[in-house]
């Protein structure tokens, strides 16, 4: 927020472990030195420096807070067309962050106002804790991949002119795995 913070200061440690969206290694605490620094937008952390050759070598997960509401201002696309590298690893969103270490609350889903596109993947994607509403002018809901595509705890409500979600495992390599999760007044779609 503009305010000078001493480095070695507990605020100094919340403010590197509050933000979101945050990308780690699989299996990797967020806040730890692997992981890219916390972004106040998808677009921020897209454009770090750990994906202009294509994205890292190696599975990942995206980490939300929970109290992550719609801080992007248009859709947001996570598309391996670009990112060459990583397209063919697999990718987690986990939504409902709590910001401490690995912690997520079930119970406080991220919350998206625009559409969420995963398009051109080559491994599994997982999403988790994810809620998407009030999204136009497309799916407020795409994953593309030829692998696996799991969702738990997805809400996709009362999106227009594009309708729900378009799960789209184009090879039939993978299962499409859905577990307690809504689709529920979505108008648009095909």
């Amino acid at each position: 927020n503009g305010e000078t913070v001493p480095l070695a200061s507990q605020a100094a440690s919340d403010i590197l472990t509050d933000g979101d969206p945050m990308w780690c290694p699989a299996g990797v605490t967020p806040g730890s030195a692997s992981c890219t620094a916390s972004y106040a937008t998808f677009a921020l952390l897209l454009g770090d420096p750990i994906f202009s050759s294509g994205g890292p070598a190696k599975s990942g997960v995206i980490w939300i807070r929970d109290n992550y509401a719609g801080a992007d201002s248009s859709a947001i696309l996570i598309d391996g067309s670009s990112l060459s590298v990583m397209k063919d690893y697999s990718l987690t969103l986990k939504g409902g962050w709590t910001g401490v270490g690995a912690g997520v609350n079930t119970s406080t889903p991220s919350v998206f106002d625009d559409r969420l596109w995963i398009l051109n993947w080559n491994a599994d994607v997982t999403l988790s804790d994810i809620e998407i509403s009030s999204a136009s002018g497309g799916a407020a809901l795409t994953v593309q991949t030829s692998k696996k595509i799991t969702l738990t705890r997805v809400h996709v409500w009362s999106n227009t002119g594009g309708g729900g979600a378009n799960l789209n495992n184009t090879s039939g390599a993978g299962d499409v795995v859905v577990t307690d999760s809504e689709f529920d007044g979505n108008t648009g779609g095909s």
